[in-house]
C-alpha cells in the first residue's frame, strides 16, 4: 500500500510542479516520526514544513507538497486493501461475484459514474465519455455474470473458484467486449454495430441490411448442442444457453429499438432489393416501425451507374461498370451515345484495360442464363465428345436406389457429386449425426430380426423382446464406441440412451403391427436381403444379380439392399425399409423424385419371389414418427395383406393403379438414366426447390428460384418432373 500510495503522490506533486521524490527517500519519510505530524493536520492548504522536510530528506533542499493530498492518497489506497483483502480467497463463483461487487460499491464505483454523468449534462464531450464510462459498467456486470454462468456449467458439482482464478477469467471476458472510441470526423460516417450505439446521438442515422433472415438474425442452430436436444441437457443437470427463436428476437427487437432512437434529425431504414441468388424479403422490424409511426417515404436507389454519372467516375472499376451499363441501356442523345463509345474503347484498350477482354462474353452468358431457356450454361453438356465420356462411363454403371434419387431431386447434384466426384463438406460433431444414427439402428434391427426371424411377437413376452433389443443395442454400440471412441463422453451416453429409448418404443409398434395383421400371421422372413452386391453379412437367400431393366436397346443393371421381407400365410410378400425421418410419400414417386420402394418391388417380382407367392408391395417403416410408424405405403388394397397395411388410410391404390405406379417408377427409372446418358445436368431442383437448403453444391450451380421457373415455362416443363428430353441439340 505505501508503494501504491507513492505512485499516487508521484501525479500530486507533478500536478502542483513540485520536484519528484525518490523511492528511498518517500519509504524514509513514512518511516520517520515526522509523519505523524503530518495525518495531525486537516487544513487542506496547509504544505510540508521546509524545515522539516530539510532535516529528513538533505538531498532535497525545498518541496511544496499538499498535506491533505497525501493524506488522501494514503486513505484511498488503505481502503482500497481493505475492500481487496475482504473478497475471500476461494469461494464459490456465486459468492466470489458477490464479494466483488461489494467491494466495487464499497468504493463508490458506481456512485461515482452516476455522478459524473449528471455532472456532464452541459458537455456534449462529457456526455459522451460518461456514457462511455456506463456501457463500461454494464460491461462489466455482464463480464461478472459470464464467469459464474461458465464456472457453473463447467463444475455443475463444485463451482467453487480461487480469487486469482476469478480475476484471470474476468480479464478474458472483459478483453473479448471492448468498445473502440475514434474522433469524430466532420462529415464522415461512423460505423457501429446495433449494440455500439446505446447512449450516442446523430443528426442522421442509417440502419442498413433490414432484410428477413438478417435483422432479426434467423435462429441459429448450433451443431454441437441443437435446440431440440437442450432439454434433454437440462434434465440431466446440465443447463444450456438458451438459443430458442423466441429469445433471439427479443434481443433483436431491443437492439433494434436503440438504434434508430439514435438519431436526432433523420432516419433511414435500408434493405437491398435484390441479392446475388434471388429477391429478398422486407424484415418484419419495417412494418412495426409503420405500425407505430404510420406510412414512411420510401426511395429506391439503383445500384452502379448510370449514362448521366459516368463524368464523376474516379475509380477504373467505375469507369469499367458505368460503360457496361450505359451500353446497355442504349440511350441518350447522338452526343451521349458518342461520348460512351469513346470511353469504352479507350477502356478496353491499353496494357492494363479498365474493362479486361473477357467481358463482353461472361455478360453475354449471363444474359442467355437470365434470358433464354437451358442451355450448356444451366446443367446441359454441349460439346459431344463430353456427351460421349458421360454415355460410355455409365453403360457399364450399376446404379442404386440412393444415386437415382439424388438425381430425381436435383440432376446438377447428381452431376457435381456422383459425375465429378466432389465431396460434400463435413463437420465435425460431439454428438452422432443423422447418417450414423440411421446405420446404428439398421444394424441393431438386422441383429434382433435375424434372432427373431419368423416370429410371432405377440406372442413372445415383451420383457424377453426389450432384453434381447438392449443386448444388441449393447453390442452394436459398443462396437462403434471401439472404431469412433466418443469425442464428449457425457453426450454419448445420452446419445445411446436417446437410440435405445426410440429403439424400445419402435419394438413396440412393431407387436402393434403384428397384432394389427394377426389374422394375416405376417411375420419378419428376410432381413437385409441384397442383390447386386453379394451377400456380405446378408440374408442367405441375398444374390449376386442386379435388378435388370429394359431401356430400348440397352439394360439398366440396379442393386440394393432390402432392410425386411415380411411374409403372411396366404404367400403375400412385403418389402419394408427402416427411416430415420418419414421417408418419400407417392407424389415423389409419381414424379420421379423416389425409385426406392418401386425397386424394391420389382426385385422381389424379379429375384425374390417364389412359386405361390404374390407380391403385396413395400412400405417405410419410421424411427422418428411415433404416431405414424407405417409411411408412404406402397401396396396393392386388393391383396388381403397390401389392404391390411393401408389400415385406414385413405386413398388406397387398386390392383390397376399399383400396377400403373410400378409402370411409372420403371418409366421414371428409364428416363433419368436416359438424360444422364445425353448429358442432361439441368438446374431445375425439384419439390419447390426445398432441397436447396441443405445442398452442398448450391454456390457451384447458382440456382434462383425466379430464373428457373422463367427457363422451365419457356422448355415446356411447368415445373413437373422428371423432364423431359431436350428437344433442341444442343451447341457450345
Amino acid at each position: 500500500l505505501d508503494r501504491a500510495a507513492y505512485l499516487i503522490a508521484q501525479d500530486v506533486l507533478a500536478t502542483s510542479g513540485a520536484e519528484k521524490l525518490p523511492v528511498s527517500d518517500f519509504d524514509e519519510l513514512v518511516s520517520r516520526e515526522e509523519a505523524s505530524a503530518i495525518e495531525e493536520s486537516d487544513d487542506d492548504e496547509e504544505t510540508m514544513d521546509p524545515t522539516l522536510l530539510a532535516g529528513s530528506l538533505r538531498r532535497r533542499p525545498r518541496l511544496d507538497v499538499p498535506v491533505s493530498s497525501l493524506r488522501r492518497a494514503v486513505g484511498s489506497m488503505t481502503a482500497l486493501g481493505e475492500a481487496v483483502l475482504r473478497i475471500p480467497q476461494r469461494a464459490s463463483a456465486a459468492e466470489m461475484a458477490s464479494q466483488f461487487r461489494a467491494a466495487l460499491d464499497e468504493l463508490g464505483f458506481r456512485r461515482r459514474l452516476v455522478e459524473l454523468a449528471r455532472q456532464s449534462a452541459g458537455s456534449r464531450e462529457a456526455l459522451l465519455l460518461a456514457a462511455v464510462d456506463l456501457r463500461g459498467a454494464e460491461t462489466l456486470d455482464r463480464a461478472i455474470d459470464a464467469v459464474v454462468e461458465a464456472v457453473r456449467l463447467v463444475t455443475p458439482s463444485d463451482d467453487s473458484i480461487g480469487r486469482a482464478e476469478f480475476k484471470s477469467d474476468l480479464e478474458r471476458a472483459l478483453a473479448g467486449s471492448g468498445t473502440t472510441l475514434t474522433a469524430d470526423v466532420p462529415g464522415g460516417v461512423r460505423m457501429l454495430g446495433l449494440t455500439d450505439t446505446r447512449g450516442l446521438t446523430f443528426d442522421v442515422v442509417f440502419v442498413p441490411g433490414l432484410v428477413e433472415g438478417e435483422l432479426p438474425e434467423r435462429a441459429r442452430s448450433d451443431w454441437i448442442y441443437p435446440q431440440s436436444e437442450r432439454a434433454n441437457y437440462r434434465n440431466l443437470g446440465v443447463p444450456l444457453e438458451d438459443i430458442s427463436p423466441e429469445k433471439l428476437l427479443e434481443y433483436e427487437e431491443h437492439a433494434f429499438y436503440q438504434a434508430v432512437c439514435r438519431a436526432t434529425h433523420r432516419l433511414y431504414l435500408c434493405r437491398p432489393e435484390t441479392t446475388d441468388e434471388s429477391e429478398t424479403c422486407a424484415s418484419p422490424f419495417l412494418e412495426d416501425v409503420r405500425l407505430a409511426v404510420g406510412d414512411i417515404p420510401q426511395e429506391s436507389a439503383a445500384a452502379g451507374l448510370s449514362p448521366g454519372t459516368l463524368s464523376g467516375v474516379t475509380t477504373k472499376a467505375e469507369l469499367a461498370r458505368g460503360i457496361i451499363d450505359a451500353e446497355s441501356r442504349d440511350n441518350g442523345g447522338e452526343g451521349q451515345q458518342q461520348l460512351v463509345a469513346t470511353l469504352a474503347n479507350v477502356a478496353r484498350s491499353g496494357p492494363a484495360p479498365a474493362i479486361p477482354p473477357d467481358v463482353d462474353r461472361r455478360i453475354a452468358i449471363e444474359r442467355r442464363r437470365e434470358r433464354f431457356g437451358f442451355d450448356e450454361f444451366d446443367g446441359l453438356l454441349a460439346r459431344p465428345d463430353a456427351r460421349g465420356l458421360v454415355r460410355d462411363a455409365y453403360a457399364r454403371r450399376q446404379f442404386n436406389a440412393t444415386n437415382l434419387r439424388e438425381y430425381g431431386t436435383c440432376a446438377f447434384q447428381f452431376f457435381a457429386h456422383d459425375v465429378l466426384g466432389l465431396e460434400a463438406r463435413t463437420d465435425a460433431a460431439l454428438d452422432l449425426q443423422q447418417l450414423d444414427t440411421g446405420n446404428l439402428a439398421h444394424e441393431v434391427l438386422q441383429r434382433f430380426y435375424s434372432l427373431h426371424a419368423r416370429t410371432d411377437l405377440t406372442a413372445t413376452p415383451r420383457d424377453a423382446l426389450v432384453a434381447a433389443l438392449r443386448a444388441c443395442v449393447d453390442e452394436v454400440l459398443d462396437g462403434f464406441e471401439q472404431r469412433m471412441p466418443p469425442l464428449n463422453a457425457a453426450v454419448w451416453r445420452i446419445e445411446r440412451r436417446t437410440l435405445g429409448m426410440k429403439l424400445e418404443r419402435f419394438l413396440d409398434a412393431e407387436i402393434a403391427l403384428q397384432a394389427r395383421l394377426a389374422e394375416h400371421r405376417a411375420v419378419a422372413r428376410r432381413v437385409e436381403v441384397a442383390f447386386g452386391v453379394g451377400r456380405r453379412d446378408g440374408d442367405p437367400d441375398s444374390v449376386a444379380t442386379a435388378l435388370e431393366l429394359e431401356a430400348g436397346d440397352r439394360k439398366i443393371h440396379i442393386v440394393g439392399r432390402i432392410d425386411r421381407i415380411d411374409q403372411s400365410q396366404d404367400g403375400s410378400i412385403v418389402a419394408y425399409d427402416y427411416k430415420t425421418g418419414r421417408g418419400a410419400q407417392l407424389k415423389a414417386m409419381r414424379e420421379g423424385r423416389d425409385y426406392q420402394l418401386g425397386i424394391y418391388v420389382e426385385a422381389l417380382e424379379s429375384l425374390f419371389s417364389r412359386p405361390g407367392e404374390s407380391i403385396a408391395g413395400g412400405a417405410y417403416l419410421t424411427l422418428g414418427d411415433e404416431q405414424n410408424r407405417l409411411t408412404s405405403v406402397f401396396a396393392s388394397a386388393d391383396t388381403p395383406l397390401g389392404n391390411a397395411i393401408w389400415g385406414a388410410k385413405r386413398n388406397k391404390l387398386s390392383a390397376e393403379q399399383f400396377r400403373e405406379l410400378r409402370q411409372q417408377i420403371v418409366g421414371n427409372i428409364r428416363n433419368a438414366v436416359e438424360r444422364i446418358a445425353d448429358g442432361d445436368f439441368r438446374v431445375a431442383p425439384s419439390g419447390s426447390m426445398s432441397p436447396c437448403k441443405h445442398c452442398n453444391y448450391s454456390s457451384v450451380c447458382r440456382v434462383e428460384r425466379y430464373r428457373i421457373g422463367r427457363k422451365l415455362h419457356k422448355d415446356g416443363v411447368n415445373g413437373v418432373l422428371p423432364l423431359p428430353l431436350p428437344v433442341r441439340e444442343v451447341v457450345s
